[in-house]
């Protein structure tokens, strides 16, 4: 599995993603486009870039034009506001080590060369849940993300390509080889580090200051668009299995401390942006 480089989840339509998942879906998940503008302009993403960026969420059935209040906006859908509940666990919760002697899921597809599409989909939708990829066709994962399989695979249709087995080897030793071969631990590493190198300067920055709110909001807004893919390339693998020190513990903690000092500032920028009448709409 190659690691998805950091540039790509800062496109505008990540960021506007991350808008909406972050901050205007906790009120009620529609914002004016001005307003939209407006917030963009503030991660440096011009206004051409979010019109764009809407229209590629709208055709992707992620946002649904809406007019309020005699203003032309954009609502999240149910599909897309079901996405973004299901990945809280893993953006915003630590991943829990799994066992090295416990059990792993194994999932065995086979799509027809007509439907190449569908097979695309799917190596696609397993590398973001965080399975490892054995052989062609065969993939891997610690036990717990079964669930988000399952979801996956029911919400796309793609159950019916699938085969799956839960156990664990009957050879130990079996699984130090197989994390080797299925999963890119150094380019995961690397993403990891680079991650904390970027944005541990300006959280210690703005949390040892008193920032302005538009600060706090550009720099969780780009901070949480660059983390918010990682969880999904960790599957939680055992510790022992990973290189010492592993740099995901030290990312994880830049990540919390964002959290706590930069979120609620930008909550109040965007609250401050799109105005009463929105926010409790």
């Amino acid at each position: 599995m190659t690691v998805e480089s950091a540039r790509s989840a800062l496109r505008p339509r990540a960021l506007l993603l991350t808008l909406y998942g972050a901050y205007l879906r906790d009120v009620g998940g529609w914002a004016p486009v001005a307003d939209l503008v407006t917030l963009m302009e503030d991660v440096d993403v011009s206004a051409h870039s979010t019109r764009s960026a809407i229209s590629r969420m709208k055709q992707a059935g992620f946002l649904a034009a809406d007019q309020r209040h005699g203003a032309a906006g954009y609502a999240l859908t149910e599909e897309a506001t079901a996405i973004l509940r299901d990945g809280d666990d893993r953006i915003y919760h630590s991943i829990e080590p799994a066992d090295a002697g416990g059990d792993w899921i194994m999932v065995v597809y086979s799509v027809p060369e007509a439907e190449r599409a569908k097979r695309h989909q799917l190596r696609t939708r397993l590398a973001r849940l965080g399975f490892g990829q054995l052989t062609s066709g065969v993939w891997i994962a610690p036990k717990g993300a079964a669930p988000h399989l399952r979801r996956m695979l029911h919400t796309t249709g793609l159950d019916g390509y699938v085969t799956t087995w839960t156990g664990r080897p009957a050879d130990p030793f079996s699984i130090e080889r197989w994390v080797a071969d299925a999963w890119d631990l150094s380019g995961l590493a690397a993403s990891y580090r680079d991650f904390a190198a970027e944005h541990e300067p300006v959280v210690a920055a703005l949390e040892d200051q008193a920032a302005d709110d538009r600060a706090a909001f550009s720099a969780y807004m780009r901070l949480l668009s660059h983390w918010r893919r990682l969880p999904f390339m960790d599957p939680g693998l055992p510790s022992e299995l990973l290189p010492s020190p592993w740099p995901g513990i030290e990312a994880r903690e830049v990540f919390a401390r964002a959290r706590e000092a930069l979120e609620p500032r930008g909550r109040r920028h965007v609250m401050a942006t799109i105005g009463v009448t929105a926010a409790n709409d």
